[in-house]
């Protein structure tokens, strides 16, 4: 879930709507509100990393060119062909 830098909490949880069958309102609101936790924002350079995927027309050959675009927050000594495993 990519989240929206308005809204950095989770209002969802996608169990809840298998779970609405068992439990009252007040109870589910419970489990939405409890322990809760804010994201920290994603940096521009992870959002358009993660935004990378969103193209992806379902077939790993795509998803495999992706994974082998060397992004600058790697660094320069990390080489994907020698250490991924993409086979």
């Amino acid at each position: 879930m990519l989240q929206s830098r308005s809204q950095n909490k989770v209002t969802e949880i996608p169990m809840i709507k298998h779970l609405k069958q068992f439990l009252t309102n007040e109870e589910l609101e419970e489990i939405r509100s409890y322990n809760s936790k804010e994201f920290s924002e994603l940096s521009d350079t992870h959002l358009e990393f993660r935004l990378k995927f969103d193209k992806l027309k379902n077939t790993l050959k795509e998803l495999k060119n992706i994974l082998l675009q060397q992004e600058a927050w790697e660094g320069n000594n990390y080489n994907k062909v020698t250490y991924f495993d993409l086979k």
